[in-house]
């Protein structure tokens, strides 16, 4: 049952078919169910009002409908996640009826229903935030180095200060203190007043070299905060990752 404390929230999970790295992830199997199957699973567990499948493919589309999922059809031009949804979002509710939108990653088969209920509270408690985020700390099987792990910093109140794929913060060789690094879990909470606005906003040199939109946000002063949860969660990014995936699957079973 949705609790009346958080704010009426829609689900999006953009399915790209034509992933540079690993094409036509989200239809890989997982334990006999295609990858993006799990994610839409999990986010239905969760307390989100309504969860939609975006995504410009019709073989993605025909999949998902074919497992239950509510879905859109987008152009193929946007540059990025946030594009698509916004397209995704004015199409399902032109009405702007939701206060929150989730972007929920398409390529997190193991997100975590709670950690997406507790995104939503404190979008409910946090009316300064624009854009909200996870992340949860390394361990100790973590390579917090590897560039293909984006790692963020926060100020005292959660408000982030800097995304990167290089190491930071960084420890200079002649100190023995160990940072914690804090590793991102690439799921954003909206507030759909703000979509049109960050959609809008002018591509930036510090997006571009680290291959990172929210980037872009933190360049032109939007507040995003990163909530700090220890639920585990990774993205499928490479055939390694599908691979852990799958191992990951068997043994959670």
């Amino acid at each position: 049952m949705v609790s009346l404390s958080l704010p009426l929230t829609v689900g999006i999970i953009p399915a790209r078919y034509h992933s540079s790295r690993l094409p036509g992830k989200v239809l890989a199997d997982i334990g006999g169910k295609p990858l993006l199957y799990h994610v839409w699973s999990r986010s239905c567990q969760a307390a989100l009002h309504r969860v939609v499948v975006a995504t410009d493919s019709p073989t993605v589309a025909r999949v998902a409908e074919d497992f239950g999922a509510e879905v859109v059809l987008t152009g193929s031009h946007h540059p990025n996640g946030t594009s698509r949804c916004l397209e995704a979002y004015e199409k399902i509710d032109p009405g702007r009826h939701y206060e929150v939108m989730v972007n929920i990653q398409g390529d997190e088969p193991f997100l975590s229903p709670e950690a997406l209920n507790a995104l939503m509270a404190f979008m409910a408690k946090k009316a300064e935030a624009w854009v909200a985020t996870l992340c949860h700390p390394a361990g100790p099987d973590d390579q917090p180095d590897k560039e293909s792990l984006v790692k963020l910093v926060t100020d005292a109140q959660g408000r982030v200060l800097y995304f990167s794929r290089a190491l930071i913060p960084h420890r200079r060789s002649d100190t023995l203190l160990t940072p914690e690094y804090k590793l991102h879990v690439g799921i954003y909470a909206f507030r759909t007043r703000w979509l049109k606005d960050l959609a809008a906003l002018p591509s930036t040199t510090l997006e571009q070299v680290e291959c990172l939109e929210q980037l872009r946000w933190l360049y032109h002063g939007v507040p995003v905060y990163a909530l700090m949860r220890t639920e585990r969660s990774f993205s499928v990014d490479t055939p390694e990752d599908l691979e852990k995936a799958r191992e990951h699957y068997l043994h959670s079973r």
